[in-house]
C-alpha cells in the first residue's frame, strides 16, 4: 500500500483539496516490451498535482521488469517493483509531481517482451515534496483471494492497492474489504497466458481509528483526528482460474 501526504491545492475550477484525492486515470495494453500511456486530460491537471504510473506484465522469470534507471518512464521517480517466477506476473509503480513539462504520452519499457498493461493516474491534493509515506509487503497467492498487507495512515491519507494476475481469463479483480473501492481492470493476451491488472483506492478517514492524539486546528481547517492511526488490509478477489497473482499496497499523504 502507498500513502500520500496532503497539501491544500486550489484548482482552476475553484475546488480545493486538503488531502490526496483521486481525479481521473487512463489505461492501455500491448503485447510488446514498451507500453505508451496517455496523460488523462478530462479534468484539468495543475502544477504540483501528483501523477502515478502503474504497469504490470506476465513475465514468468524472477528478473525485475522495471527499475530506477533504464526501465522507467522519463521524468518519473521509481517507487517499487515486485513479481517473480512464482507469481508469473510483475508490477512497477512510479510517480511525478506536475510541473507543466509533461508530454501528452509517456513510454514505459519493461525488461521483457510480455503481455503488458498499465494505468496513468492523476491525484490532486497530495504533498508536492514527499507524497509517498508507507509501503506494504508484496503478497503472492495461488487460486485464492489475495490479502494485500495494510499500512498505517491518518485521516488525510489515500491508500492504493494494485494486483496483477497470470492470465486474462476469469472475472475482473474486485475487493471484499468494505473501505476499499476497486477502480479499474485491464487485460491483454490469450485467456490462459495473458495478464490481468487492476487497482483500488482507500480513503483512510473511512477506516476505524486507533492511537488517537489531540490535534489543534490547523489554519481554518479543524482536523481533530488528524493524528489517529488507520490501518486496513485489502482482500483482492481473484479470477476464477487457479493460477497465481500478486498484490501490494501503499499510502499517500
Amino acid at each position: 500500500m502507498l500513502v500520500l501526504k496532503n497539501n491544500v491545492h486550489i484548482r482552476s475550477a475553484g475546488i480545493s483539496y486538503d488531502r490526496p484525492t483521486y481525479i481521473q486515470h487512463t489505461k492501455n495494453n500491448t503485447a510488446n516490451s514498451t507500453i505508451t500511456l496517455t496523460k488523462p486530460t478530462t479534468e484539468t491537471i495543475n502544477n504540483n498535482d501528483l501523477l502515478i504510473i502503474i504497469v504490470m506484465n506476465d513475465n514468468s522469470s524472477a528478473t525485475a521488469q522495471w527499475d530506477n534507471s533504464t526501465f522507467k518512464p522519463t521524468g518519473f521517480t521509481f517507487i517499487k517493483t515486485g513479481g517473480d517466477g512464482t507469481s508469473d506476473s510483475h508490477f512497477g509503480i512510479f510517480y511525478r509531481i506536475v510541473d507543466g513539462s509533461e508530454g501528452a504520452t509517456v513510454a514505459v519499457s519493461a525488461q521483457s517482451n510480455s503481455d503488458y498493461v498499465g494505468f496513468y493516474i492523476h491525484i490532486a491534493g497530495a504533498n508536492d515534496t514527499t507524497p509517498i509515506v508507507n509501503q506494504g509487503t508484496v503478497t503472492v497467492s495461488i487460486g485464492t483471494p489475495t490479502t494485500a498487507v495494510g499500512v498505517t495512515g491518518n485521516a488525510d491519507d489515500l491508500g492504493i492497492v494494485m494486483s496483477a494476475y497470470d492470465g486474462a481469463d476469469g472475472s475482473p479483480f474486485s475487493t471484499s474489504s468494505g473501505s476499499w473501492v476497486w477502480k479499474d481492470n485491464i487485460t491483454n493476451g490469450a485467456a490462459a497466458t495473458g495478464v490481468l491488472g487492476g487497482f483500488g483506492l482507500l480513503e483512510y478517514a473511512s477506516v476505524n481509528a486507533s492511537n488517537c492524539q489531540v490535534d489543534a486546528p490547523e489554519g481554518t481547517i479543524n482536523r481533530p483526528n488528524r493524528f489517529c492511526e488507520y490501518t486496513s488490509t485489502s482482500t483482492v478477489g481473484l479470477p476464477r482460474e487457479s493460477r497465481t497473482s500478486l498484490a501490494w499496497t501503499l499510502s499517500i499523504i
